[in-house]
Parts: structure tokens; sequence; C-alpha cells
């Protein structure tokens, strides 16, 4: 990482022991005020990412969202399990025979039903 060229200058100015104080104050308000400055143009500029980020992919996410709304997929137990069970499978594939005891189970638990197999 890189230094600060008024707060570099300001620190070489004060151990040279320079007579007034007020000049190496200044250089050292300057480094203060000009990162203020790049912080809030950053966090302007990253707003404005995610606003387009959000504006681009919405129309895709927008389509899945009112289909689940729909066909009433969150009312929907098992296919909600069975969603999740694939998210966890495709995050984590090392994990596939827990999930599916797991989900076994719950089937069993729940819905009274008999696991096959």
């Amino acid at each position: 990482m890189g230094y600060w060229v008024p707060q570099d200058v300001a620190g070489r100015l004060m151990s040279f022991g320079h007579t007034t104080a007020q000049f190496p104050q200044f250089l050292i308000l300057i480094t203060a005020f000009d990162l203020l400055t790049a912080i809030t143009a950053s966090l302007f500029t990253l707003t404005l990412l995610g606003v387009l980020i959000h504006r681009a992919f919405w129309p895709v996410i927008g389509i899945l969202v009112y289909q689940a709304a729909r066909y009433r997929l969150v009312h929907n137990h098992k296919a909600m399990a069975m969603l999740g069970a694939g998210c966890v499978v495709v995050a984590f594939p090392s994990l596939q025979g827990l999930v599916g005891a797991i989900l076994a189970w719950l089937i069993v638990f729940f819905a009274g039903e008999k696991p096959r197999g």
C-alpha cells in the first residue's frame, strides 16, 4: 500500500523540528480531509454500482419471483425443502448423503410417509 504524500511530508517536517508547527499540522489536516473525501466518493460509487447491478439482474430475478408467487411455491413445503436441499448439495457436494438422509427423515416425520428404499 502506498503512502499519502501530504502525510509523508508532514511527518518529515515534524521530525526535522520545524520551527512553526502550523504547516505540518495543515498538511495532516489536508490528509484527513482527502481521506474523508475519498471514502465519501467510494461509498457513492459503490451505491451506484449496486443500483446498476440490481437494475441489470432484476428482470431475471423478477420472473423467478413472480412465477414462485403464481404457483404458490412458498406454500408447498416439500418443494421448498427439495429446493433448499438442492442448493445445499450444489454448494457442498460432499454432503449429498447427509442431506438425503435428513430429507427422508423429514418426509417421514412431517408427512407420515414411509421412506423408499
